[in-house]
C-alpha cells in the first residue's frame, strides 16, 4: 500500500462504521475515548466522566516531543467503553 493509498483510504467505510456515533452505537459496539492528560493519573476530565459513566480509564501514555528540552512531554489519557456497558449518555 502506498502512502497516498494509506492517507486517502476511507477507514470508516472499511470498518463499516459511521463518522458520527450515537449513544446506541457506543452501547452496542463500544469505544475508545482519548483526552489530554496533565500527568500519569488515570482519571478522565469531569465532563468525559459524566458523559461516559462506564468508562474504564487506563494509565495515560507519555509521548516525548521530537525537539527535547523545548516542549513538555505530551500525556494522552485514554479509556475503554466496553460493548454493552453504557448506562446512559446525556
Amino acid at each position: 500500500m502506498s502512502t497516498k493509498d494509506f492517507l486517502e483510504k476511507d477507514y470508516y467505510k472499511v470498518l463499516g462504521v459511521s463518522k458520527t456515533a450515537t449513544a446506541d452505537d457506543i452501547r452496542k459496539k463500544g469505544a475508545v475515548v482519548v483526552w489530554l492528560a496533565p500527568d500519569t493519573t488515570p482519571v478522565p476530565p469531569p465532563d468525559i466522566k459524566a458523559y461516559f459513566p462506564d468508562l474504564v480509564a487506563e494509565v495515560p501514555r507519555a509521548f516525548n516531543r521530537p525537539v527535547e528540552g523545548r516542549l513538555p512531554t505530551l500525556w494522552i489519557g485514554w479509556g475503554v467503553i466496553r460493548p454493552g456497558s453504557v448506562a446512559s449518555a446525556q
